[in-house]
């Protein structure tokens, strides 16, 4: 899991969060990386967002209610399950990072959140920025042959800007 650090308030567009801080563990240079450290890899959709103060007080996260489309064969997870998806950022606490928002379909590469109880279920993205990848304005069930381009990017990493769900699930 990566360490955090808060510097400012971010925004909850794709574009750039300028004054967030962040610190990570790892940085990928391959999507076999980022696979390699993501316990599901899965398409889908937010259908409800809720800010949470669940695991420190005073310190909120924005939880998104995934819809999945699709996922990856090791992952356990299928198309019609929801799950949650853990970012820093919501309330008085300003994000890292570029929040999940509804109008999107995401590709994401994500790890268990390690935390306790029914917490232990949910998932941060891999990387803090590296593992969400965006197809704005998607209607319908299809998940292929969408093209997917990063949502945010951080320079440090070295992946690809545009990748398909086939390529990302191993199809």
């Amino acid at each position: 899991m990566a360490s955090v650090a808060i510097a400012a308030v971010g925004c909850s567009t794709p574009d750039p969060v300028p004054e967030g801080e962040y610190s990570r563990v790892a940085f990928y240079d391959s999507l076999e990386a980022l696979r390699a450290d993501s316990d599901a890899v899965v398409v889908g959709r937010v259908i409800d967002q809720e800010v949470a103060d669940d695991v420190e007080p005073g310190f909120h996260f924005t939880l998104s209610d995934v819809e999945v489309m699709d996922a990856d064969a090791t992952s356990g997870l299928a198309a019609g399950d929801t799950i949650v998806v853990r970012q820093v950022g919501g309330a008085d606490t300003p994000p890292l990072a570029n929040l999940l928002g509804p109008e999107n379909t995401y590709l994401l590469f994500l790890t268990l959140s390690g935390l306790d109880g029914r917490l232990a279920t949910q998932f941060y993205p891999t990387g803090v920025v590296a593992g969400i990848y965006v197809a704005p304005g998607i209607d319908g069930d299809t998940v292929e042959p969408l093209t997917f381009t990063q949502f945010e990017r951080d320079d440090a990493d070295d992946l690809p800007t545009e990748i398909t769900a086939r390529e990302a699930l191993g199809w």
